[in-house]
């Protein structure tokens, strides 16, 4: 069985040429993920702010006047075979580690569940 999670990146370049790199995205990448530890992208988005126009301005200035959002990348798209690409090579030690949290944390939620489940028999069937 696979499961899915949201790696979020903050800062992810685009361009890195020699001694420069430009300041980076921020978004995120759907996971897909096996207990084993294997991983792979299903999706990738970037955040990007539009700013509000017309009656969705706040006039006070009391809110933030822009909207963000995550923009999801088509499959062809050469922005996103430039995350994937680092995704999948500079940042991977990082996404490993996200994947291997969550595979932690899951098998602990599963280990709770099962011992309130068990409670739960227990106390229904009047053992407690």
């Amino acid at each position: 069985m696979s499961n899915t999670m949201t790696f979020k990146f903050d800062e992810l370049p685009l361009i890195v040429d020699g001694l420069f790199k430009d300041s980076g995205v921020t978004g995120q990448a759907e996971i897909s993920y096996h207990a084993d530890g294997e991983w792979a992208i299903l999706s990738i988005g970037i955040e990007i702010t539009r700013f509000k126009i017309g009656e969705e301005r706040d006039p006070t200035g009391l809110t933030r006047n822009w909207i963000d959002k995550i923009y999801w990348l088509d499959e062809g798209d050469p922005i996103r075979g430039i995350i994937y690409h680092r995704l999948e090579h500079e940042w991977r030690k990082r996404v490993q580690r996200e994947v291997d949290d969550q595979i932690a944390q899951d098998f602990a939620d599963r280990a709770t569940w099962q011992s309130d489940h068990a409670r739960d028999s227990r106390k229904h069937e009047g053992v407690m």
